[in-house]
Parts: structure tokens; C-alpha cells; sequence
């Protein structure tokens, strides 16, 4: 932890007076404890939060800016595609009207001879 870095005490704790029956993590949790009461830890607790919110609003920026450009790739090929399917359609129905327009030619009865046999 950074904090706990910043606010590193020196020194044997038991010379100092420190419980004996404490273990050395406890000591330690005591000791960042009692820095964040103080004015410095929260100082230097400000600060760092300051700085983490520096980055995380900076990689959120760019974060927004991948989502964005990744939606407008997106967006972007979805319309290629309907583009795409439409042309298809209209050539498919122009084929169809050229066929249709051909079967609608007038067709020739058949003959009188022909039309009595049924």
C-alpha cells in the first residue's frame, strides 16, 4: 500500500514502549490507524486521491472515446449492410419486373382445332 509507504515510522517499537503482546501486523494497522487520524495523513490521503482521480478520469476519458469509436465502426457497417441487402432487393425486383413484363406479353389463342380437343 503507497499509503502506508508515505508514513513509514522507523525504529524498534518495543524499545520505545510498544505492547510486546502485539503482533508486528497489528502494530502496523495501529500505527497507519493513528496516521489518518492525524492532519499529515490526511493531507497526504487528499493528495493521493487527487492523483487517483487524475488517472481514473483520464482513462475513463479514453475509455468513452474506445466505446464511441467502437459504436460508429459499428453503426458504420450495420448501414453498409442494409446498403447492401437494399441494392440487392432492387436488383432482384427489377428482375422480376422484366420477367413479369415479359410474361405479360399478349399471348395467341390456340387455334380453334387445337382448343376442341380438350
Amino acid at each position: 500500500n503507497s499509503f502506508c509507504t508515505l508514513l513509514a515510522m522507523k525504529g524498534n517499537k518495543l524499545v520505545r514502549g510498544g505492547d510486546p503482546l502485539k503482533s508486528r501486523k497489528q502494530r502496523k494497522r495501529d500505527k497507519e490507524e493513528k496516521m489518518r487520524k492525524s492532519k499529515r495523513g490526511q493531507r497526504l490521503q487528499r493528495k493521493m486521491n487527487q492523483v487517483k482521480e487524475r488517472r481514473d478520469k483520464r482513462q475513463a476519458n479514453g475509455h468513452t472515446a474506445v466505446l464511441m469509436e467502437s459504436f460508429v465502426v459499428r453503426r458504420k457497417a450495420v448501414r453498409k449492410a442494409a446498403r447492401k441487402v437494399e441494392k440487392s432487393r432492387s436488383e432482384v425486383s427489377s428482375e422480376a419486373q422484366s420477367v413479369r413484363s415479359a410474361s405479360e406479353t399478349p399471348r395467341r389463342r390456340a387455334p380453334a382445332a387445337s382448343r376442341a380437343l380438350y
